[in-house]
């Protein structure tokens, strides 16, 4: 298994998808099924890249671009988002036409350090806020 760099074909892909007007259930499935796919499909499934560098492509590198000084990283001192995955099973859960099916594999997810799903089931808790960064240039 060798890992690639997927930078320009993330770029690719986003340029194909501004040119595709997607509906709010297409939005909902790809909001839930984004990571978990990226997760158990291309780097369980395919091998295309080791579980640690796909979970570094979806946490600290956009947080190193998007100059997010205290996320992408497990550190004292930074914020506790946190999802917590089974590498065995992790994958996505729902599809275009069941788009609010949450993604297999995934127990719990805390956001601020506060449970918004536990054991498999989401809490009442509304945490975490909206979060902007300033882009690096490329």
């Amino acid at each position: 298994m060798t890992d690639v760099d997927v930078g320009s074909g993330d770029r690719l892909a986003l340029a194909a998808l501004t040119q595709y007007r997607m509906t709010t259930t297409e939005q909902m499935h790809l909001i839930l099924n984004t990571f978990p796919h990226c997760l158990g499909h291309y780097a369980r499934e395919l091998g295309l890249l080791s579980m640690g560098r796909t979970v570094a492509h979806l946490t600290s590198r956009p947080a190193v671009r998007q100059r997010l000084p205290d996320r992408g990283l497990v550190r004292e001192g930074y914020r506790a988002d946190l999802v917590l995955s089974d590498p065995d099973t992790v994958a996505a859960g729902s599809t275009v036409e069941a788009p609010r099916t949450l993604p297999v594999g995934i127990p719990h997810v805390l956001v601020d350090g506060r449970f918004v799903i536990e054991d498999g089931r989401r809490t009442d808790m509304l945490a975490g806020r909206s979060v902007r960064g300033t882009p690096c240039a490329d």
